[in-house]
């Protein structure tokens, strides 16, 4: 199999401009065979590194670690361009999915700020109650339900994102969740997203020069896959 070198260009008016900009720095993410599985189409033949002339062939996980929250907590999480949110299970959740991973305390973070609405009615009132804003998102094989919050995320200690919108997730279903190898998922889907606020790439590519991140996906499991914010690693 071919590797692949994927780059996504930001919209200036969500990046904006940082005091101090950095060069590129790439972050190395592990490659993993998944759990799940993908069924090949009809007539087609699964080329790649885990199956040949296969009717299923395993989903390969691309994970790394960033932190979330002041002081940080650290994640591992799976980088995924088909979403536009960063999604973190929450130790307010019971479900098995989110007790067998690591999971966000937002009651121990003095950077985090729940986004609410005013809870009332259609003609509304000037004395209604602030509810927290939820979302629920369906993925191919599984759903999760959560609370719309800002916090600040980090690749590095000197790379981070300010306020950045996430999911912090009340509930999660056992698939794909419970034997994930990762904790949550970093979207980097470009205007997928509720808002540019949950663009949390956006957010980071503000410490860059280029308004670029690009992903080097390698050809074989033990060789190096990286992603790298504000610019392009030419060799590749």
């Amino acid at each position: 199999a071919a590797s692949l070198l994927l780059t996504m260009v930001a919209v200036s008016f969500l990046v904006g401009v940082a005091a101090s900009l950095l060069d590129p720095v790439s972050v190395r993410l592990e490659a993993r065979p998944s759990q799940r599985r993908i069924r090949v189409a009809q007539g087609h033949t699964a080329r790649s590194f885990l199956a040949i002339k296969k009717e299923f062939v395993h989903a390969i996980d691309y994970v790394a670690n960033i932190t979330v929250g002041t002081p940080p907590q650290h994640f591992r999480v799976l980088f995924d361009t088909g979403s536009g949110h960063l999604l973190l299970p929450s130790t307010r959740c019971t479900d098995a999915a989110c007790k067998a991973h690591r999971a966000y305390n937002s009651s121990a973070s003095h950077s985090f700020a729940v986004l609410e609405k005013r809870n009332g009615t259609a003609n509304g009132t000037a004395n209604a109650s602030m509810v927290p804003l939820t979302k629920d998102v369906e993925f191919n094989s599984g759903k999760v339900h959560g609370e719309l919050a800002t916090e600040r995320v980090c690749l590095f200690e000197d790379v981070c994102a300010e306020k950045a919108g996430f999911i912090e997730a009340l509930s999660e279903s056992s698939q794909p969740f419970l034997g994930a190898n990762w904790d949550g998922v970093f979207g980097l889907g470009l205007n997928i997203s509720d808002s540019p606020l949950f663009n949390v790439h956006a957010g980071l590519l503000r410490n860059f020069k280029l308004p670029v991140f690009s992903v080097y996906l390698a050809a074989h499991l033990g060789e190096e896959s990286d992603i790298t914010f504000g610019g392009i690693r030419e060799k590749q």
